[in-house]
């Protein structure tokens, strides 16, 4: 029998890739529990959270800018604060709402329980000593007829514990923290790019890194397995870049999205933790199909002529021999390429070295 493939090279990187996916979600995959309709979660919404300074209250509260999930022309969910005493709670409502959240201009921290203020100052000393926290606030699933669904956190979503500090000190690699215009995070004392990840985070992250095979590790260089093991590392990379605790939901689009909005990693306290097995958003499977797009689309190779020399010797080209000159303005230090690729290049040295 014979089978015919369109693309040898995007049909055995979508097998590799599903076929690493599979063993990764064999090892965590409890991590990321189903509903009690199976649905599986594509993502859970955190909330860093930081102490009332007023010394009589001390509430923890949620640094929330607002408090929607979605907010479309078509569809409009939202957490709706309950405050109790010192207690701040929600529940999932649909609907508008026009209460403002609880982080004013500026990042200081208005108290839902007694109305102090806790100016920024004091919000990044709480964080640099270590006294912050992360709260989860939501759970994310998809439902065939319905769209994405949002509902309370359960016993479920918390009933498991995650120790990676055995692997977490192997993988820090400092920020370039001077670099007050590109790095915002360092003011608030993360200023390292493993600490853009939960424990969570880390852990499948470490887990996709070691389902890739052994055969495509060893791979010789110039090979055809090391082709494909170039796009799983990319596929990696690709994941990592919604997989982290420095992303954001859209909620306009119901989309999660990466930090690098621009050319800046920024200070961000409410973020979406991306599930790698889920079957929408920017799950494993959403970023392969990004992939297989561009191998299928650009599988058609031609021959072209490089020389490598200065843009402005004109003595390299033949009178009239030129239909148009492209050229791309200089940047000079405008965007920090080298620094905000350390981010990829914390898991591009463990897939691909």
């Amino acid at each position: 029998r014979i089978v015919r493939i369109p693309n040898r090279l995007s049909h055995d990187v979508e097998h590799e890739a599903l076929a690493l996916l599979s063993r990764a979600e064999q090892k965590i995959g409890h991590l990321y529990p189903k509903d009690d309709e199976g649905n599986k979660p594509i993502a859970y919404y955190w909330a860093r959270t930081a102490t009332c300074s007023n010394p009589s209250c001390g509430a923890e509260v949620p640094l929330l800018k607002q408090f929607y999930l979605a907010n479309t022309s078509k569809r409009k969910v939202h957490l709706k604060p309950i405050i109790t005493g010192r207690n701040v709670d929600f529940e999932v409502v649909e609907g508008e709402i026009n209460q403002e959240g609880f982080l004013k201009r500026g990042a200081n921290l208005e108290c839902p329980c007694c109305g102090s203020m806790t100016p920024v100052k004091q919000l990044k000393k709480q964080f640099k000593s270590g006294k912050s926290s992360e709260r989860l606030l939501a759970v994310i699933t998809e439902r065939a007829s319905s769209g994405k669904h949002y509902r309370l956190p359960i016993e479920r979503d918390f009933s498991f514990g995650i120790d990676v500090d055995f692997f977490r000190g192997e993988l820090m690699s400092p920020m370039q923290v001077g670099n007050n215009r590109n790095f915002n995070s360092p003011g608030w004392g993360i200023d390292d790019y493993a600490e853009m990840f939960t424990d969570r985070q880390l852990l499948a992250m470490q887990t996709l890194v070691e389902s890739i095979p052994e055969e495509y590790k060893i791979a010789s260089q110039g090979s055809y397995e090391q082709a494909i093991r170039a796009y799983l590392g990319i596929l990696v990379d690709r994941f990592a870049a919604v997989g982290n605790c420095f992303g954001r939901i859209n909620n306009k689009r119901e989309t999660f999205e990466t930090p690098f909005a621009r050319q800046a990693v920024p200070m961000i306290f409410d973020f979406p933790e991306v599930s790698p097995f889920a079957d929408a958003g920017g799950a494993v499977k959403n970023q392969l199909n990004w992939i297989l797009r561009y191998l299928n689309r650009e599988d058609q190779f031609f021959p072209c002529s490089v020389h490598n020399s200065a843009s402005g010797n004109k003595q390299q080209f033949q009178l009239k021999s030129l239909d148009a000159v492209v050229t791309d303005p200089p940047y000079y230090d405008a965007i920090a390429y080298a620094d905000l690729s350390d981010f990829f290049y914390l898991w591009m040295k463990r897939s691909l070295s």
